[in-house]
């Protein structure tokens, strides 16, 4: 078994089959001396959900309403950082996609950082702050126990507290909440992340 520092193995096949992809140990060698670059492929992303930005959602004030009378709930960090949400206004629909860890390619525990650096090399990008709380809005259905966190540059609060939004569902109901938004916090690969495709 060939060891690197974190004790993750390959085993003598995976050697053999990552010596293969490269091209042999010719392009081994390319690799190692800067010649040969290994780029991810970017995939054609299929879309999970589509949300509508309409015009009633522009507001805080709106969003607010519209929580109060949609039976969803805001934890209380979320509704701490609501006021300083930016609202997308000029795109009519976003088409997401739901990815998990393991999907982008990660088998152990991986950073914020490197979860979002490799979707970006995949071709998906980041949602916007308001696209988690039109979410919620739009995903009445969603399954019980079911949960997941935006991808979105993380919102601050006033104790400069960083956060990140997710949606799940419990025996509570539909609950919009927050996630620590540090870079270098961990995610396993059965964590799931959703991406603006």
């Amino acid at each position: 078994m060939i060891m690197n520092k974190g004790n993750e193995g390959l085993s003598f096949k995976q050697a053999q089959e990552v010596v293969n992809k490269l091209g042999g140990m010719g392009g081994v060698k390319r690799f190692l001396s800067g010649e040969l670059m290994v780029v991810p492929v970017k995939r054609n992303w299929k879309s999970w959900k589509t949300i509508k930005c309409d015009a009633r959602l522009e507001s805080v004030e709106n969003f607010q309403g519209l929580y109060e009378n949609s039976g969803c709930f805001l934890t209380g960090s979320v509704r701490k950082v609501f006021r300083r949400l930016s609202f997308d206004t000029q795109t009519k629909e976003v088409d997401l996609v739901k990815v998990s860890v393991e999907d982008l390619g990660f088998d152990g525990k991986v950073s914020r950082r490197d979860i979002y650096r490799r979707a970006e090399e995949l071709g998906l990008r980041l949602c916007l702050d308001g696209d988690g709380p039109r979410l919620r809005l739009q995903y009445l259905d969603q399954p019980y126990s079911e949960k997941f966190v935006i991808a979105m540059k993380p919102v601050v609060d006033a104790a400069e507290h960083l956060y990140l939004f997710g949606l799940e569902r419990n025996d509570e109901g539909l609950w919009l909440v927050s996630h620590t938004g540090n870079s270098e916090s961990f995610w396993m690969p059965d964590d799931e992340f959703v991406f603006r495709k």
